[in-house]
């Protein structure tokens, strides 16, 4: 009898767990022919093959949320990669009237009905939606607050500042201002579990990026009374430090040196450290300055 049951038990178990792993791979295999699909549509600038493919599924598939999320997140993505473009070279007037805006902001509230706890995702790229057609003015204000709520944190773009130390066998203080600087934060997106009530993450952005055009900055050494100036052309400052156009000339009461110093080294949240080399363009005074250099700083950028 007891061996009975242990081998019921093995055969429910044996079973549970084969169809389990059946249906993973059945759902696996419908979000490979989805992206198959999306891809079609693209070629051929249409989206018929992927409304088709949904039409096909059966009322069960048609209901399931990660399925829908995953069908509405692409009809989405065919609109940046498709229509977005076209719609930058549009007023705010104009683009009210547009068909295809319309669409858009249909589809868009589709995603969010459809998606459940990602519905935040959806949002978020709504408004980067809004932003990138310059009218994020016109973003409801309601839902603003909801993506502010959950932990949203905003692109600035403008001047930014830079306040260094360096060392390369004597200390160097400075402060350098950036051009056409722009700072995308990390953040995550967290909305309840409808579940457990906790804060679970669902999406969002998780490396710091901050790039500048242009900068030019000033070091000093208050011991020597010799000082930097810097100039800056397409740098990155976070997450890594990049710095491959970087001329300067160093002045001191004896003479001047100019100098180029590439830099390379990582950052986090604003903060960063990297290394950089002097290369001293007259040989004769290269014993003066050329020379391994590190750099701490923390990097702002201020919104226009």
């Amino acid at each position: 009898m007891i061996r009975l049951i242990f081998c019921l038990t093995f055969l429910l178990l044996f079973t549970y767990v084969a169809n389990a792993q059946n249906g993973k791979e059945l759902k696996q295999a419908l979000f490979d022919s989805l992206e198959m699909k999306y891809k079609v549509c693209l070629e051929q600038k249409s989206l018929s093959p992927l409304i088709q493919f949904f039409d096909a599924q059966p009322d069960s598939i048609k209901v399931d949320e990660k399925f829908l999320s995953a069908y509405y997140g692409r009809r989405v993505v065919y609109f940046d990669k498709t229509i977005l473009r076209s719609l930058k070279e549009l007023d705010s007037s104009s683009l009210a009237k547009d068909n295809r805006f319309e669409w858009y902001l249909k589809e868009i509230n589709k995603a969010q009905e459809s998606c459940g706890e990602c519905s935040i995702c959806a949002l978020e790229h709504k408004y980067e939606t809004f932003q990138t057609l310059k009218i994020k003015h016109q973003f409801p204000t309601n839902e603003k607050q909801s993506l502010l709520t959950a932990g949203y944190k905003e692109t600035k773009n403008g001047l930014g500042i830079t306040a260094k130390y360096q060392y390369n066998g004597r200390p160097y203080y400075g402060l350098e201002l950036m051009f056409g600087a722009q700072h995308q934060p990390s953040y995550q997106l967290r909305v309840k579990d409808t579940i457990t009530g906790l804060l679970e993450h669902v999406c969002g952005n998780s490396l710091d990026f901050i790039p500048s055009i242009a900068s030019v900055g000033f070091n000093y050494n208050p011991g020597e009374r010799r000082y930097q100036t810097v100039f800056n052309l397409v740098a990155f400052h976070n997450p890594i430090v990049l710095r491959l156009f970087q001329f300067g000339v160093d002045y001191s009461p004896k003479k001047n040196v100019f100098f180029y110093r590439p830099e390379l080294g990582f950052g986090y949240k604003g903060f960063h450290v990297s290394g950089g080399y002097n290369v001293v363009f007259l040989k004769a005074l290269r014993n003066d300055l050329d020379s391994w250099m590190l750099s701490l700083g923390y990097s702002y950028v201020f919104d226009k």
